[in-house]
């Protein structure tokens, strides 16, 4: 009687028939019958690590009632374009006053764009939050996301755009290569710790899995238009990756990535290149290995109409602004004071 009350404890304390399958009872294995009655009950198989408030299925209310049960005259619609003009302090704020306005208040449309920067430490409360809000633009700048966090948020951000993840951690950066990250256009790693030539290899690449579905393997940064790259330990390596994965890239910052040499910048607008065809902007401050040798092909940039250059002394201000002259591309250029090293 005594076992058989100890094998009751531990199978009500187990969570998940499979691990209550594993449990014994001292050196005793669970008898068949147990397993079969076991098998009929209704016990849960697990519990999820985070709840997530599913999309409401019904419509919202056009109408919300007042304290005597009329309903108001303002619409929904007319509601929502007055929540358009507040800040999002103040649209939380509106979600508390009753269930209709927190129905209206989380509309995606008012959450276009969600900055968290500088909320560290991430809680799961905030994690939720961004998720049913759903926006385009998520700004997670100095938050020190963490690698699980982030790939538990990517998958249920769909209709993700642009991402900012300046001040993070390499390892919160690795969570994009994978198959469930949104396509996205905009993406911010300035001054992110520990990205080398190895991560962008990474992010570059085809992917590394093999599930079931999975029909495209190409990397989920392919349809990047603006890339920022400051602060990065990358050389003429690195920037090699970005060639043949990114052909969409317009604006492409590598400010202050003193590895690089006029030997990358030249591979990477060179005539068969696919960013040179589509950059328009580029940012090169900085780099102080940089020389006036790769200047010649930015000629091969035909939507190239800007280039920041400050704090380059290795340039010719001469040269640059004959460059400008020649092809209508505006130079910002400023050298350092002082000599250079």
């Amino acid at each position: 009687m005594a076992k058989h009350k100890v094998m009751q404890a531990k199978y009500h304390s187990i969570r998940g028939r499979a691990a209550w399958r594993k449990c014994k009872v001292g050196s005793r294995q669970m008898s068949s019958d147990d397993l079969n009655q076991s098998m009929e009950t209704d016990e849960p198989v697990c519990k999820p690590l985070y709840v997530v408030r599913p999309v409401c299925l019904t419509p919202p209310p056009e109408q919300f009632e007042t304290e005597d049960g009329a309903s108001h005259i303002l619409t929904r619609q007319l509601w929502m374009e007055i929540f358009s003009f507040l800040t999002p302090y103040q649209i939380n704020v509106c979600m508390e006053v009753c269930k209709v306005w927190n129905e209206w208040c989380i509309d995606p449309q008012l959450w276009k764009t969600l900055s968290l920067a500088r909320l560290s430490p991430l809680k799961p409360e905030a994690l939720r939050g961004i998720v049913r809000r759903q926006p385009l633009s998520l700004n997670l700048t100095g938050t020190n996301i963490s690698h699980k966090q982030l790939a538990w948020l990517l998958p249920r951000l769909p209709n993700l755009e642009e991402l900012y993840l300046g001040r993070s951690s390499w390892s919160a950066v690795t969570a994009l290569a994978s198959s469930n990250c949104p396509l996205l256009q905009v993406l911010d790693l300035q001054w992110v710790s520990g990205v080398e030539d190895g991560i962008l290899e990474l992010l570059c690449s085809h992917l590394d899995e093999h599930r079931p579905g999975l029909v495209d393997d190409r990397s989920k940064l392919r349809d990047l238009k603006k890339l920022h790259l400051t602060g990065s330990d990358i050389t003429d390596k690195g920037l090699s990756c970005l060639i043949p994965c990114m052909s969409s890239l317009s604006v492409l910052d590598i400010s202050y990535c003193g590895g690089l040499t006029d030997a990358g910048l030249r591979e990477m607008v060179n005539e068969t290149s696919p960013i040179a065809k589509s950059l328009i902007e580029l940012n090169v401050s900085g780099c102080r290995k940089l020389t006036d040798e790769f200047l010649p092909d930015l000629r091969h940039c035909p939507k190239l109409k800007k280039v920041v250059a400050h704090s380059c002394p290795l340039f010719t201000k001469d040269e640059w602004e004959a460059f400008s002259r020649e092809f209508g591309v505006e130079i910002c250029f400023t050298k350092p004071r002082g000599r250079p090293t």
